[in-house]
């Protein structure tokens, strides 16, 4: 990249001055800001990986004997094995655990490529964001059936949407930024900036459903 030198800056007018500093903060924030946001992807995406590993061995488990102990079995309210074999568990056919595994896989790819500065086209970028959008949905569809439906906690369930929560929403805002979104620059900005914000209010309003819609679960167990 050819950098002007101060004899180009100072034949500069005012507006095209502005114009200049602010396509230098433009790529410092995009160069910057990849190599962050790629390894917060990439490591939360190894985590969710992990954990559906996790649940498809003891999914495993549980079909080569129905009456296994599993690990993720701690008490009546923090259990997994109720959870894997009901259709809320394989919502496509096959396990969840499954669907997730690749997945979460092609995320830790793409956020390698990500952090090695690969210039990637926008239909991926799309592609991104509508994969943050459902896994997000999916996150908060089966916190819903968790706490209403089952009231059952699964306890690498758990651990999958704290890894994802933080992912989709720094994914969508990442996105946002790349103009995947049908958004103004300055609206695209603000999400960016507000995205930390936006996932503690998303833990929040778990924590909450879980704490008040199990309530006398919780007296059961505690007391």
């Amino acid at each position: 990249m050819a950098y002007p030198s101060e004899a180009d800056i100072d034949a500069m007018s005012q507006q095209e001055l502005e114009a200049y500093i602010a396509e230098q903060e433009r790529d410092d924030f995009a160069v910057g800001s990849a190599k962050t946001f790629a390894l917060g992807m990439g490591l939360a995406s190894l985590v969710a990986l992990a954990v559906s590993w996790e649940l498809i061995a003891a999914e495993m488990a549980q079909l080569k004997n129905p009456l296994t102990q599993l690990s993720c079995d701690i008490n009546p309210l923090v259990s997994c094995g109720a959870s894997l074999t009901i259709w809320q568990g394989n919502l496509l056919g096959v396990p969840n655990a499954f669907v997730g595994a690749m997945a979460y896989s092609a995320f830790v790819v793409l956020a390698a490529l990500i952090g090695a500065q690969v210039k990637l086209p926008r239909w991926i970028w799309q592609g991104l964001a509508a994969g943050a959008v459902v896994n997000l949905g999916f996150v908060l569809w089966f916190v819903s059936q968790s706490v209403w439906v089952l009231n059952k906690l699964c306890p690498w369930c758990m651990v999958l949407w704290a890894a994802t929560i933080p992912m989709a929403w720094t994914l969508l805002a990442r996105c946002a930024v790349e103009g995947a979104l049908p958004l103004k620059e300055t609206a695209s900005r603000t999400l960016y900036k507000a995205r930390w914000w936006l996932v503690g209010l998303t833990y929040l309003l778990i924590v909450l459903a879980i704490v008040f819609g199990l309530w006398q679960q919780w007296q059961a167990v505690l007391g």
